[in-house]
Formats: C-alpha cells, sequence, structure tokens
C-alpha cells in the first residue's frame, strides 16, 4: 500500500500553503 505516502505529502503540502505545519525551505524542514 504505497498511496499513504502521497497522500502524506499531499497534506504535508496543503498544510504548508496554509501556513500551518512543516514546510520544506532550503532543503530542510521547518516547523511553522
Amino acid at each position: 500500500m504505497k498511496g499513504w505516502r502521497i497522500m502524506f505529502f499531499v497534506l504535508l503540502f496543503s498544510s504548508c500553503i496554509a501556513g500551518v505545519g512543516i514546510c520544506p525551505q532550503n532543503n530542510n524542514l521547518v516547523l511553522r
């Protein structure tokens, strides 16, 4: 079951846009 990983990154990305959660910046995961 590999679909969960894609969903995980999608949720991560959407939370990043919202300004909450973890954002990838300069190859580092930044907690905002």
